[in-house]
């Protein structure tokens, strides 16, 4: 009975508790709070201290393989930003979304 017992239900015990370890302590690949698509963005008018408001847009920060993020305003085309909190600049460049 203890041999049967070592030789094939603690090795298995032992594999499932590993891989149930590994499951619980893996990374996550996929960060909740950079997939979110921003709503309203701000362009540097004229710097990146002195933003306005260009909303709604459709742009994030996370694809940044795509084009980056633009609006039209009057006759000329801004980048859109976005702020981190109120008082911070309009620094954080935003990716058209995959939309």
């Amino acid at each position: 009975m203890k041999t049967t017992f070592f030789k094939i239900v603690l090795p298995a015990f032992a594999l499932i508790l590993a891989i149930t370890a590994s499951l619980a302590f893996a990374p996550n690949g996929n960060n909740m709070a950079d997939d979110i698509v921003v709503t309203s963005g701000w362009f540097q008018n004229p710097d990146e201290l002195s933003c306005t408001i260009a909303s709604p847009i459709n742009c994030d920060c996370t694809s940044s393989y795509n084009p980056v993020c633009t609006i039209v305003v009057g006759f000329s085309i801004h980048q859109v930003y976005q702020k981190l909190n109120s008082i911070s600049p309009c620094n954080v460049l935003l990716y058209e979304g995959l939309d």
